[in-house]
């Protein structure tokens, strides 16, 4: 009969494995972010298993062995300052919880990190057990690989046609850097003697199958993060070239060299697949951001804005010359590197504290490094998987200076990070220290002791209660999203009720309520007998949950932008809608006070209200942010046209026209405003401009009709009447014209 203690021995065995295994691969379209949501989530309930497996295997034996590690104690001090920075923290939802678009930074992500570090390396005790779990590693590796290929030729068909391009991060070039990573541990594996058979085929096909990947895709990044790995495969197989194959330190060589020249003159074209272009902020304001964030005060100095809370300082410390940037109006949820990151939202502390983890990894790597070229002991698997281990390692270690961590990226920090003094104290090169908590001192300690395993498992279980509660929450978001699409309004509205108490704390689902309450009520209005009363309650409904919305997140520029568009879209329904959009518009000037859209969007609404000064004067500070906004030199010509100055206006509209050539809108104003000024040859090149849109599309209704104005005042009754007739025929229902036409006497005859 199986031993109880076995079994959960097992289970924790297995959960770790799967970790391993899947968190690389697995996504799921059931929740808004595909992948890390989910990932996230994969993640913590595997280490929940885990850590109560531990637990409970603990209390069968009568003893809980907790293996100490040289990153026992700088984890621990991470872990403290991160804590005391979520809870200092501009949000502190944000940082307990982790933001819904980067859920991978938050302190409860890295306490799961933290746990899974301390859990491998309290679990894996035998060469058998670190061998499967390296294997693991692989093989889910190679199945984010194998997946990139299938899907690339159609070959893998699940959820209907849309598939995530790659099933590791949002960014191509970050699944590069995971396939260098995997290219580093298949080979560092490959260099063992050891590895026969089976597994020699298998890492073989993983190692050449990361390269292929990694060459297809081609981005620079990856192969600063190639060129790292292999390099250091190569300096740690050197000190130990009689154990290791001669042939695969030659083949690393290669592959190191191919990267340096990948990286210096590219990936020739033939040999990569087509790729999207993908938007990163740059690492100059990333710094800047970062120290700009640090001198906000004492607080902030020290202990950073809270973890996850990077967005908030992207806003407030967003520079002007940003502006020019071809992707200004992108807000970037992460810095350009995981190092810019921990120092603005953990502080100096938080840097310093994972700087001591960083040394301890890196005097680990050394230690270990130094005592092998110095042994004669004989290879075995323990110590052979050293090599592959601290290349991976230390390059992850590099990495996180020059790219955003997601989920995948910063497991495998961890889970390596716990590997390496596990594979030198099973090669008997550096012995580890274990701590044993016996539960059989007396009947009183024992007593105590099961009462705080029950305390903890509680907490656990709790605590797993209330993820899955977010985690139904984000799923119903996304249902109700997809029936309010289809115009199913009351099974959305009723998801969304079901959402809002599963999770009250995330603001988007209360704008998303509100716009579904809106939709529902616009629906109604366009009815041929309109309930009044209904559209009011709609209204007043999604009036009062998106104010909820700025009392959750009064700090998150995104509440505030979210909702003076859910009120400029409200304008048809409610005249206070307007005055509503421009308080919105005031908060998110404040949070963000260098954008250049949001000045133009309170320069529409002050100009709904016909405040033509303060239009203007918001209009001209978003021309100063940026010089080449064209929607604002086209807004600044209708206020002008509205303050009767029409030479400032043309100049503004046709300023507008060359910034925006192809804008139709933008050459259609132009035309306008030179019928308006009525200067010596404005009307030849309105008429011009109006022939020019049409030759572009002949289908365009306002650029017929403002040529047949034209041709009418111009006396060229039978051309303007053309003009107007085409108009009707695209739009048979348009009374203006069609009273137009009645008054000139050129009906169409009926046929």
């Amino acid at each position: 009969m199986i031993k109880p203690e076995r079994i959960f021995e097992g289970i924790n065995a297995w959960a770790l494995y799967l970790i391993a295994l899947l968190l690389p691969s697995f996504f799921l379209p059931i929740t808004s972010d595909w992948l890390e949501w989910n990932k996230h989530y994969l993640l913590g309930i595997l280490v929940i298993v885990a850590l109560l497996a531990w637990l409970t295997q603990g209390l069968f034996t009568k003893k809980l062995t907790i293996t100490r590690t040289p990153f026992d104690l700088p984890l621990a001090i991470f872990w403290v300052v991160l804590l005391i920075a979520s809870i200092l923290s501009k949000d502190r939802i944000v940082s307990f919880f982790g933001a819904a678009d980067n859920v991978s930074t938050g302190f409860l992500a890295f306490t799961f990190y933290s746990l899974l570090a301390l859990l491998v390396a309290s679990s894996v005790r035998t060469e058998r057990m670190l061998s499967r779990l390296v294997f693991f590693l692989g093989i889910g590796g190679g199945a984010t690989a194998l997946y990139f290929w299938l899907a690339r030729f159609g070959l893998f068909k699940v959820w209907g046609n849309y598939l995530p391009q790659n099933e590791v991060s949002s960014l191509l070039s970050h699944f590069g850097v995971t396939m260098a990573i995997l290219a580093t541990l298949a080979l560092g594996v490959l260099l063992m003697r050891s590895i026969r058979g089976a597994q020699l085929v298998t890492w073989t096909v993983i190692a050449l199958l990361s390269v292929v990947t990694m060459t297809a895709i081609g981005y620079q990044v990856i192969w600063i993060a190639g060129a790292i790995g292999f390099f250091l495969l190569l300096v740690l197989s050197f000190s130990r070239l009689e154990e290791v194959r001669y042939p695969v330190v030659s083949l690393i060589m290669v592959f190191f060299v191919g990267s340096l020249v990948f990286l210096i003159l590219g990936v020739p074209s033939f040999l990569t697949v087509s790729t999207a272009t993908e938007i990163t902020i740059g690492h100059r304001i990333s710094l800047q951001m970062t120290f700009d964030t640090l001198k906000e005060g004492t607080r902030r100095l020290f202990f950073g804005s809270g973890p996850g809370t990077f967005v908030y300082d992207f806003s407030t410390h967003r520079p002007a010359s940003f502006n020019l940037n071809p992707v200004w109006n992108y807000r970037f949820p992460s810095p350009a590197g995981s190092s810019y990151d921990l120092l603005a939202t953990s502080g100096i502390l938080g840097a310093l504290s994972f700087i001591l983890i960083l040394l301890v990894g890196a005097g680990t790597v050394l230690a270990g490094w130094v005592k092998r070229g110095a042994s004669k002991l004989k290879s075995t698997g323990g110590n052979g998987f050293f090599f592959a281990l601290a290349a991976v390692w230390l390059t992850l270690a590099i990495m996180l200076f020059i790219i955003p961590f997601g989920t995948t990226f910063w497991t495998y920090f961890f889970v390596t990070l716990a590997l390496l003094p596990i594979t030198l104290e099973l090669a008997g090169i550096a012995p580890v220290k274990n701590f044993t908590l016996s539960l059989k001192a007396s009947p009183q300690y024992a007593l105590a002791t099961s009462f705080i395993y029950i305390v903890v498992m509680t907490a656990v279980v709790l605590g797993g209660v209330f993820l899955g509660r977010f985690y139904a929450a984000d799923v119903l978001a996304v249902q109700s999203a997809r029936a309010a699409s289809s115009r199913q309004f009351d099974r959305a509205e009723n998801l969304l009720v079901k959402t809002l108490t599963l999770n009250p704390y995330r603001f988007a689902y209360d704008i998303q309520s509100a716009q579904t309450l809106l939709g529902d009520a616009s629906v109604e209005s366009q009815k041929e007998k309109p309930d009044g009363a209904r559209i009011g309650t709609l209204f007043g409904a999604a009036i009062n949950i998106s104010r909820r919305a700025a009392n959750i997140a009064p700090l998150d520029v995104r509440a505030w932008e979210q909702l003076s568009t859910l009120y400029a879209d409200a304008r048809p329904i409610s005249k206070e809608a307007n005055g509503w959009a421009i308080t919105s518009l005031n908060e998110a000037i404040k949070l963000e006070p260098t954008n250049p859209q949001f000045y133009m969007n309170r320069a529409i609404a002050y100009g709904i209200d016909t405040k033509n000064d303060e239009a203007e004067a918001d209009v001209r500070k978003a021309i100063e942010l940026k010089s080449d906004f064209a929607q604002a030199h086209y807004q600044l010509s209708l206020v002008l046209e509205a303050k009767k100055d029409l030479d400032g206006s043309v100049k503004e509209a046709v300023t507008a026209v060359q910034l925006a050539p192809q804008a139709l809108d933008a050459q259609l104003n132009l035309g306008r405003m030179l019928v308006n000024r009525n200067k010596e040859g404005d009307w030849t090149n309105a008429e011009q401009v109006f022939r020019g849109i049409l030759s572009v599309n002949k289908d365009y209704a306002n650029a017929l009709y403002s040529l047949g104005l034209l041709l009418e005042k111009e006396g060229k009754i039978d051309s303007a009447r053309t003009q107007f007739r085409r108009v009707l025929e695209l739009d048979p229902s348009n009374k203006e014209v069609q009273n137009h036409l009645d008054n000139m006497g050129g009906t169409p005859k009926k046929p």
